[in-house]
Order: structure tokens, then sequence, then C-alpha cells
């Protein structure tokens, strides 16, 4: 069976875990609170979302907290997120 790969580690999966050991190794010469941004950013942008306001950075960040990697998945955690301020 080990030719079929890991359960958890999918190729998106991987792809996510690659996002996070290059702004890890972008460390050096950064802030801490730049780091962790930084991955938000990508996480972001592996979803195809742009960041121009705070409500954009709160929504990335709750695709994090939520682990939601796939597109489709988005609008659960966007359409939620807009409910909390109704």
């Amino acid at each position: 069976d080990a030719d079929k790969g890991s359960a958890f580690l999918t190729e998106l999966n991987g792809q996510n875990v690659l996002r996070g050991v290059w702004c890890l190794q972008q460390v050096t010469g950064l802030e801490s609170q730049e780091v962790y941004w930084n991955y938000i950013a990508e996480r972001a942008r592996m979803v195809g979302m742009r960041l121009h306001t705070q409500e954009d950075l709160a929504i990335a960040r709750l695709l994090c907290l939520t682990r939601t990697l796939d597109v489709s998945d988005c609008p659960v955690v966007i359409d939620a997120w807009k409910k909390l301020g109704a």
C-alpha cells in the first residue's frame, strides 16, 4: 500500500505544507507577525482570494483556522462570516 501515498498528504495538503515551509524560510530579517501574515496571504492566494481590505484578511485567517483548502468550500466559510455581523 506504500505506492498509494498518504491519506492525509493529498496534493492540496502538500501544496499547503510547501507554502508553510516557504514562509518559514523567509524568517530571516522579518518580524514574526510578517511571517504569520505572509502565510495567511499565501493561503488566501491558494483559493484565489485577493486581500484588499481588513475584512479580506479576517476571512483569509478564518479560512486557515477552518483548514479550508478547496475553492469550492470558501463560500460556506464566507457566508458564515457574513452571518456573524447580521
